[in-house]
């Protein structure tokens, strides 16, 4: 799976009141209204005009396109409408919306489900994400004494403030944009930056909104402010650094980001699912679709299908062609993923609160077909366990992560050593870097109290309990086998300090900082053994006799470069662990041998010391696994493929070469297109070097033809428009084929200098779009293999830019002296391999 950062991360990681009435469909008959110039005191409740929304809203909104343009690759995040001041604007037809807008005061807001419908930096297109942000701001400015409208027709500008600083727009547009640190910002006068009068728009993205600035945003949007907020919410909850800024592994919508409050006071609501996975359109909705996904609407239809008042066929939600079950999945994506996220800002979440405390305990997975709202309320009791500070054992712990044994010992006052000087590896410009977290081979049981006594003088130290941070929030109900958040966190400080997790798991010390000749003594008490092995340091026969058999749930093997974390049934009988983990240490030495970093060389080519880690789990947030840390994957079928020989060495560890090579790919190079393509140059590094067939020589099931055959049609075909990225002519395997015609041409060194070199480039010159990076691939594979590859690009379809062309041309080197769009790996078919 590809990895998502502010995306590529966010371009990679990567699923809920009674009656409240329907939109009214009437006019809004009030006055345009232009911003006041006005100071008043701000108004933390400010009374909201009623302002229903009518077609003209929905068809200004959605000018000159028929939808939003979806990318697979973007798992766009859904967005909520709650309350007769806000209506939904495009929805997925299989899940949820992913725009809605709402009046407040003399104000406007419009909230999207990514912060790629928002650039006005893009090139302008029809149809087009660049088409989506023009409508967005036509809609959020046109009552006002200089719209929009008005500026693209060349009467006035429109004046943007943000706190985004890679905000940016196109030369062409109309538009000013200003940069602040503060949405409390005064200007040299005194006088607050966030003024209507003086900046009609205001946009928000991941840059971390205060609870103090809430009051300062309300209050501007109140006088007449335009807020555009474009961002997924599942971003938020899943992936806190890009937000907070924290080293934690998960938030909550509801609890941690003052911008939900926000939307919530203006009737809006991020949600925490992953609303779009697929390529298509999210199409707009007309006044009377928009008015049944008010969320209001949508708890009293669910209640009226699981008290069997209505059947689900008579609820009016999605499009004309929605059947009975598509029905469903939208009714109970939408609840699920808007209840358990709200805040006390919503009108609704007090009812909320109260309808979850009659949820009785249900075992997961549930079935909402038979009980849709209760089955959306989920997510609002388990946030409530998960959030209550006392840490009561849930009713959902010993189905996951698991139970631990009445007689298991208590192990009070184990020491464990924190060594905090260790490195960041920022250097390395990988796609991602193993954390510091110390496993201590202990694991702390669903509600009781572990402590943790903590040296004077010592800082940057969390202690978490639990291996399993996927968050699975963003999945639809029904494929949750556990509770979406299961560890938890806290920050310690000096002295002792006690923590109770609702969950149990496996318990971690984690520094946050790294401080060089810094070391603590921690003392752990309150938990119990977990079977814990270290390849050169736990004695053999200690493991057979006893350790493997500790009582904890969950176990860790430990080698020089790795942790594995699995069911402790899976090493119950294992006697040689180092068998497999020495396999693992030589999977990644050579993955740093391609890449060319070792432990004794000089940065940036000094190669990471922390392990990696590998943490097994009944259900994990996206993939047959994913990467990041730790690197995730499902039980069943991997964890035994993880501590045999077998699952390494063999095609059968594919997953696992292929999940490692996404921490070690360098986005210089990787355009949105080859993302799970490159990813498998490392894949198939390691397969050549435990001398496997080559899986591109797999004979595919379904049609007898090789991944070169494919990829040699491709090649060979007239295509007039031939385009190497474009996903109707290509996949991902036709696509490993060129980057491996470039390897049989010059060799695994290729790849190696490539790597090297772009470590060693000023971040200033590092591609910032994806031409950039298709353009820097086929400059430095020209030079570093001493040859001109224009002409094998060109056959490959690859569009590069004239001014790489041009760059090429002046390196004056030589053609290739064989075709290398005709190579291919010389090993026998053979049958077999999964896509």
């Amino acid at each position: 799976m590809k990895t998502n950062t502010k995306m590529i991360m966010i371009s990679t990681i990567c699923s809920m009141a009674l009656a409240i009435s329907l939109f009214s469909t009437s006019i809004f008959a009030g006055p345009a209204v232009a911003p006041s110039s006005e100071k008043s005191e701000p108004s933390p409740n400010p009374k909201i005009v009623t302002a229903s929304f009518t077609q003209r809203d929905l068809n200004l909104l959605s000018r000159d396109t028929t939808g939003i343009p979806l990318n697979g690759d973007s798992y766009n995040g859904g967005v909520a409408a709650i309350g007769q001041n806000a209506f939904a604007v495009a929805a997925s037809p299989k899940s949820t919306p992913i725009m809605a807008a709402a009046r407040y005061g003399q104000g406007r807001v419009v909230t999207v489900g990514s912060e790629s419908y928002f650039k006005l930096s893009e090139p302008a297109q029809s149809n087009s994400k660049a088409t989506i942000a023009r409508n967005i701001l036509l809609w959020a400015t046109e009552d006002l004494a200089t719209s929009y409208e008005d500026a693209l027709a060349g009467k006035g500008r429109i004046a943007i403030l943000t706190k985004t600083d890679d905000f940016k727009a196109r030369s062409d547009l109309p538009v000013d944009i200003t940069l602040i640190d503060s949405w409390q910002a005064a200007d040299k006068s005194g006088k607050p930056m966030l003024d209507p009068s003086k900046f009609p728009v205001a946009f928000i993205d991941y840059k971390f909104v205060s609870k103090d600035e809430v009051p300062a945003l309300l209050d501007y949007i109140h006088k007449g402010g335009r807020l555009v907020v474009a961002l997924k919410g599942w971003v938020l909850e899943q992936f806190p650094y890009v937000s907070l800024g924290t080293d934690q592994s998960s938030a909550s919508l509801g609890t941690d980001y003052p911008l939900q409050q926000l939307l919530n006071s203006v009737g809006l609501s991020l949600m925490n699912n992953q609303a779009t996975t697929w390529d298509g359109t999210a199409p707009f909705l007309n006044v009377n679709q928009a008015a049944t996904y008010e969320i209001g609407n949508l708890m009293t239809e669910a209640k009226s299908v699981e008290a069997g008042s209505k059947t689900i066929d008579e609820v009016q939600i999605g499009f004309p062609d929605s059947n009975a079950e598509q029905k469903m999945a939208i009714l109970t994506s939408v609840l699920s993923s808007t209840l358990g996220a709200l805040t006390p800002s919503s009108s609704i979440y007090n009812q909320v609160q109260s309808d979850s405390d009659q949820l009785t305990h249900v075992a997961l997975p549930v079935d909402p077909k038979k009980k849709p709202y209760s089955a959306s309320l989920l997510p609002v009791v388990m946030d409530r366990i998960y959030q209550n500070p006392s840490g009561t054992k849930s009713p959902f712990a010993d189905a996951f992560p698991g139970k631990v044994p009445a007689e298991a010992p208590i192990i009070n006052d184990k020491v464990v050593e924190v060594d905090f000087n260790y490195s960041t590896y920022d250097y390395l410009r990988q796609g991602a870097i193993p954390k510091n977290w110390i496993s201590t081979g202990l694991y702390a049981e669903a509600g009781k109290t572990i402590t943790v006594a903590v040296p004077e003088g010592t800082a940057d130290l969390d202690v978490q309990i639990g291996a399993h941070t996927d968050n699975l929030s963003g999945l639809p109900i029904d494929k949750w086998s556990r509770v979406p958040l299961v560890t938890t966190r806290m920050t310690l400080k000096p002295g002792a300090n006690t923590v109770t997790s609702p969950y149990g798991g496996l318990v971690y010390l984690i520094p946050t900082k790294p401080h060089s000749g810094k070391k603590a003594a921690v003392h752990l008490s309150g938990a119990v053994n977990s079977p814990y092995y270290v390849m050169g340091t736990t004695d053999k026969e200690v493991w057979k006799n006893s350790v493997r058999n500790y009582a904890a749930p969950w176990a860790e093997l430990q080698s020089t470069r790795v942790i594995i974390t699995v069911p402790s049934e899976l090493v119950r009988n294992l006697d040689n662990p180092d068998e497999f983990l020495k396999l693992w240490d030589v999977m990644l030495d050579q993955y740093d041998k391609l890449v060319g970093v070792a432990p004794n060389k000089p940065e940036p080519h000094r190669s990471i010391t922390l392990p990696y880690r590998y943490v097994g789990d009944t259900q994990i947030s996206a993939g047959f696994m994913h990467a990041g840390y730790p690197i995730m994957f499902f039980n069943d079928p991997s964890a035994i493929d993880a501590v045999t020989v077998n699952g390494i060495k063999t095609l059968d560890g594919w997953g696992w070469w292929h999940e490692t090579g996404h921490e070690y790919q360098q986005y210089a190079w990787t355009w949105g297109a080859v993302g799970e393509a490159t990813v498998n140059i490392y894949s198939l590094f390691i397969q050549d070097h435990f001398s496997n067939h080559s899986r591109l020589l797999t004979k595919k099931t379904s049609d007898g033809k090789t991944y070169y055959d494919v990829a040699f049609e491709y090649l060979n075909s007239n295509h007039p428009n031939k385009n190497f990225n474009d996903d109707e002519q290509n996949d991902v395997w036709t696509r490993l084929i060129m980057f491996r015609q470039l390897q049989l041409a010059y060799g695994w060194n290729l790849y190696t200098k490539l790597h090297s070199s772009v470590r060693d480039m000023p971040q200033a010159q590092l591609p910032q779009n994806d031409q950039a990076r298709i353009d820097l691939f086929v400059v430095k594979t020209s030079e570093l293999s001493g040859n001109n590859l224009l002409e094998f690009f060109d056959r490959w379809g690859l569009k590069y830019s004239d001014a790489a062309k041009a760059k090429v041309l002046n390196l004056k080197l030589p053609k290739p002296a064989t075709a290398i769009w005709t190579l291919k790996d010389s090993t026998v078919p053979y049958e077999g391999g999964q896509d």
